[in-house]
């Protein structure tokens, strides 16, 4: 099991750290196009920390115009549809029977989920900060 030290004591585990498997919800989003291990990387990460929902904003319209090459986005459908098959097959594989997956359409910078700051974690990736610049900070 990974340790961190923390400046003030002794070391704690990832779980100590973070809080994993204690949030309600986890939100996140991206374009998720071309699922990859990125991607999957963050997905699964999200399914640790939460304990009941995962919502998942995927990025369409004016959020995907400073993208570089938009026009080869896969259309919006596919990219939800590969975010909601790989988190089934994360409650499949990793028993997560509670865990249940919102996937959104994402078409503004910022969107209300209905998540709570007492019930909510958010993970974002460099991709979606980069784009959306100073938006998710508000978040």
């Amino acid at each position: 099991m990974a340790t961190f030290p923390l400046a003030s004591g002794p070391e704690k585990s990832f779980e100590d750290v973070f809080g994993l498997g204690s949030y309600g919800a986890v939100v996140l989003g991206g374009t998720f196009d071309r699922l990859h291990d990125g991607h999957r990387h963050l997905l699964k990460a999200a399914s640790e920390f939460a304990k009941n929902r995962i919502v998942v904003g995927v990025c369409a319209g004016p959020m995907l115009v400073k993208k570089e090459l938009p026009h080869l986005i896969e259309p919006v459908e596919t990219r939800m549809k590969a975010v909601v098959d790989y988190i089934k097959t994360i409650i499949l594989f990793f028993g997560s029977p509670d865990l249940h997956p919102e996937i959104l359409l994402d078409t503004t910078p910022i969107t209300p989920y209905g998540i709570t700051n007492e019930m909510a974690f958010a993970l974002y990736n460099f991709d979606c900060l980069h784009d959306q610049g100073r938006t998710h900070t508000e978040q």
